[in-house]
This record gives C-alpha cells, structure tokens and sequence, in this order.
C-alpha cells in the first residue's frame, strides 16, 4: 500500500490508538510502521513518554536508514508502553493501544501500536523493540507474526535503549513470509525465504503426549489439544515422533539427529556430547 493508504486507514480506525504520529513522507511502499523510540528524521522521539525534548530527530538510526534502502517509506510512529517498559501499551499520555479483536482489552506490549498497525491494515509491515517480550506478546495477543532476531542482528544504534544488553529490534507482519523479508531489510540476513517450500517429507513432528491433563485447561482448549496431539501426523510424508511425560521414567525422545544423519552439518554444536558410537547416542560424563 502506499504511505497515504496507510495513514488514511490509521485515521479511521485511531480510537485503538496505535500511533503517536503519523509522518507526511510519500511514496509507493511497503508502508512501514515504526515503534517510537526509533529516530526518523523530521519526527519527534517520544518513546512513549512526555519527558524527551520536543525536537524532531535531525537522522534517521541506521536501520531505517536500511528499510529505505529496500523501498520502504516511513508511514507513522507507532505507540508503546511507556519507555517500552512494559507488557499491556496502556500508555497513559497517548491512551491506551486498543485490541483490534476487542477494543476493551489490551494489545500487549511494549510493541503494541505496532502489532494493532499490522493487524488492522495500517501498514505493510511495522518495526518493533523486544527486550523481554515486547515483539512476542502483543504479536500473539493480535494474532500476527512477531520475531525477535538474535541480539546483534539489527543495529540498534538511534533507538532509545532499556537494556543495551538485551534490546533488539524486529519485525511485525501479517504473515512469516512477510516477516522474514522484513528482518533482511532491517539487517544482514539474507536468502531467508526460499524460492520454492521445501517438501514436508523433509520435517519432523514432534508431540507431546500427556501433559495437557497436567494443565488447568479450559475445556474447548484441552479437546483441543488433545485432538491435536493424537494425530498421527500432519502428512502421510512427514515423519511423527510422540513424546512421553517428562515426569515418566518410560518417556521416549526422538532419534538423535547427529546418529540419524538428517541435519546438516552446519548445524551441529560446537562442543559434541555424542560419542563416536555407531550403535547411538552416549552422553559424554559430566565432570564432578
């Protein structure tokens, strides 16, 4: 879509309060919605808050500098919970972030304007921070696909920190497909989305067996699960392996895949606890 779709869909629906401010930039798109505690030049930096200088950032941080370089036009800043600390976006200086799928709960947070953007058809796609969840929980609170990439992986330099340590930066989109490519706009990471899906033969399923009785379920929840969990499997070609209770003694777990032969390489640890043994897996010894 392009940015004035974007904002004209953000008007109609800001009683859920997903942005702070919409920027004037024009262009045919993805339209991007960014939380605001990343600086985009010509806008001020709130971070959810009323205490930061009114003054609008002077450069944009390097990774929207990066998503322009993919096309992407800033559409608006997107509402949070207060200096991203917290869990529910209930800012109480730009209103609390609604849920598109009932206004009377909460969005999650912090990236909750964010989240409620992608959901709603605001945007393309929208950035979001995640220090301790703040990607993962209002993306599974609106149901859309948040992920929060390994610390390192996008530059989060012009962004307002709360851990240095721990913050990232991530994607919110409608789908994994979208998301994916959102990230390499954002970083490094490149070839995420194959050119053709692999074939489900080349999967394996594992399901835990036993441990929904344990949970405190409610009834349409637990059938659920249990209808789930005693499929045989999601294809005639993709491999089940059902696992027992962790409390069981008789529990069972899947064939290792470094005896199995069925990972590559790459993907092996680097430090072994396999032994050489043709006949399975042998933990190596703990030291005392």
């Amino acid at each position: 879509m392009t940015a004035d779709e974007a904002r004209a869909r953000a008007r109609e629906l800001s009683h859920l309060n997903a942005f702070i401010s919409l920027t004037a930039e024009q262009g045919e798109g993805p339209a991007v919605a960014v939380k605001d505690l990343v600086d985009v030049r010509g806008t001020v930096t709130t971070a959810g808050g009323v205490i930061l200088p009114d003054v609008p950032a002077v450069r944009d941080a390097p990774v929207v500098t990066r998503i322009r370089a993919f096309g992407a036009v800033v559409m608006g800043k997107a509402s949070l919970h207060e200096f991203a600390y917290g869990a529910t976006s209930n800012n109480p200086h730009y209103g609390p972030v609604r849920n598109p799928r009932d206004p009377e709960r909460v969005a999650g947070g912090s990236s909750g304007g964010s989240a409620v953007a992608v959901a709603t058809g605001m945007c393309d796609w929208a950035v979001g921070s995640d220090t301790g969840g703040s990607i993962r929980i209002p993306a599974a609170f609106c149901g859309v696909v948040g992920f929060k990439p390994t610390l390192g992986s996008v530059d989060i330099e012009g962004v307002i920190p709360l851990s240095r340590t721990q913050d990232t930066l991530g994607p919110l989109a409608p789908d994994v497909a979208t998301a994916a490519r959102a990230l390499e706009a954002m970083s490094e990471l490149r070839d995420l989305v194959p050119q053709r899906p692999r074939p489900l033969g080349d999967f394996r399923l594992a399901t835990p067996r036993g441990w929904v009785g344990q949970l405190a379920l409610d009834q349409t929840t637990s059938e659920a699960c249990t209808r789930q969990a005693s499929r045989s499997c999601w294809s005639r070609r993709t491999a089940t392996t059902k696992l027992g209770s962790p409390r069981s003694p008789t529990s069972t777990a899947p064939t290792c895949w470094r005896c199995s032969g069925r990972a590559p390489r790459s993907h092996a640890p680097a430090t072994s606890r396999h032994s050489s043994s043709r006949r399975g897996c042998a933990p190596t010894p703990r030291p005392r």
